[in-house]
This record gives structure tokens, sequence and C-alpha cells, in this order.
């Protein structure tokens, strides 16, 4: 009964598309316990107390009953090469929560999914035993959406149940473009070292968890000019960029820079 009701939803919310255009930021905190934002939809209900900061977000109940839950953006772009979905998520057991971070099995998935037409889905994007680190705090993630340049897209998440009984929590969903971003840098809090800064040739890049990760570097128009794999007080070459400011980042933290010669 659950998914033939969301499957009645599903077809009504396309048959009169309700679009967003950039940037679109969802915090959950103005939608009722038990609903949906304007223009979501799926069997997944915003819930107080399961969002960043014991805010409002998306709680998805699994359990051997309730094995997969999904919910559908609104209508979002359209998107250019450096757009970027941003949320924040974390699995923790049902019982005595949110005490209890969840252990993944395999069949433990969060899956983002994308579609240009409201019909065919393509995945994007995967958390499960593989990447993800139990913990009672929220993750964030960044998934690149620069493949569906050109066009605005439906996002899709799907959770699905592993065994035992136990929440996915999602909250702050942002679709933005890295010039969009580049407003909110100077008051984010961010983990990136960079110097000399304004730099000439090379610059160190330092960052808290010396893992190696892909950085990217991006004009103030939002077009990517450097991409590289990069462990932390490695530096980068930016000797063939011309002079004017640049936006680094590195899994969704963020810095401006200079080159100036």
């Amino acid at each position: 009964m659950k998914f033939f009701i969301a499957t009645i939803f599903l077809a009504a919310f396309f048959t009169q598309t309700f679009s967003q255009q950039y940037p679109f930021k969802e915090s959950f905190e103005g939608t009722l316990n038990g609903q949906l934002p304007a223009g979501w939809v799926g069997d997944i209900s915003v819930q107080g107390y399961h969002g960043v900061g014991d805010g409002k977000g998306l709680a998805a109940s699994l359990s051997s009953t309730d094995m997969m839950d999904s919910v559908i953006t609104p209508l979002i772009g359209p998107v250019n090469g450096s757009t970027s979905l941003l949320f924040f998520y974390r699995w923790v057991a049902e019982f005595i929560y949110p005490s209890d971070p969840r252990m993944p099995n395999s069949k433990d998935k969060l899956e983002i999914f994308a579609s240009t037409d409201s019909t065919n889905f393509s995945l994007v994007y995967t958390i499960d035993s593989s990447n993800h680190q139990p913990s009672l705090l929220f993750k964030k993630v960044e998934v690149p959406l620069g493949s569906f340049v050109g066009n605005s897209v439906w996002l899709k998440f799907k959770c699905t149940w592993g065994g035992g009984k136990y929440f996915q929590d999602i909250d702050s969903v942002k679709v933005q473009t890295m010039a969009t971003a580049i407003n909110e840098v100077e008051t984010a809090e961010s983990n990136i070292e960079l110097f000399p800064n304004p730099a000439s040739k090379n610059m160190v890049v330092k960052f808290s968890n010396c893992a190696s990760k892909d950085i990217s570097v991006y004009s103030l128009s939002g077009k990517q000019v450097l991409q590289q794999k990069l462990s932390c007080d490695e530096s980068i070459d930016v000797s063939t960029l011309e002079n004017g400011m640049y936006f680094l980042q590195v899994e969704g933290n963020a810095k401006k820079f200079v080159v100036l010669r």
C-alpha cells in the first residue's frame, strides 16, 4: 500500500512539475513533522531531531517491514559544469535514538540518482559499507552533477535496509554552482590552508586529514581550471593560471586564493 500511494503522488508530481532555480537549498526547518517540503515526493518524511544540530531532517525508518524508502526533489537547474549536490547524512539505530551509530552490512545503502526526464534515473553516488564511517555526527557529502550540464534534474535519495532497525537521516540539501558557493566561503568554517596566498607559481595545500584527496580549482565564473589528487602539505602548480581570484575545493570545503605575478 505504501508504494502504491507513493506511485500516485509521483504521477501527480510529474504531471505538474514544481521547478526550482539556483541556488537550491532545503533545511526542512519550515516543514511540519510527517510531511515533505513543497515539490518533494516520496515515502520519507521530515521529523524533528533528525537533522543537524537536533533540528529537522528527512528520516527514513528502515526495518524488516520497511526495507526501502525514497524521496525525490523538485526539478532543479539548469546544471552547469561546476554544479554539485551537497547534503549531510548519518545512520543511527532506532533504539534509544540517537545513541548508537549504525554499523552497516553489505546490503545497507543510500543511493543518489539523477534524471532529466523524470522517468529514467541514473545512479550518481552510493554510500554503503565500503565508504560509510559509523558516527552519531552528520557527515557532509558532495556529488558532482557536471555530467548533466545544460539540463535541469530531479534528484532521488533511495535508502535500502540491510538488517536491524535504524534511521537513515538526511539534512541540509543544496544544489549549487561553484560561483554561488563562493559567496558562502568567507563565513563558512574551512579546514584548508593555502600558502603563499597570493601565489605566482607553486602553492602548498594543507588540510586536516592527510589521506589523498581530489582537489578542484575554479575561476570566479564557476569554470573548473584544475583538478588533481593531492595529499596534505603538497603543492599545486598555478603558473599556467591567469592573474585573478580562484576557488580551491576539497571534499565540500573551499578556500579563495589569488594568482598574482
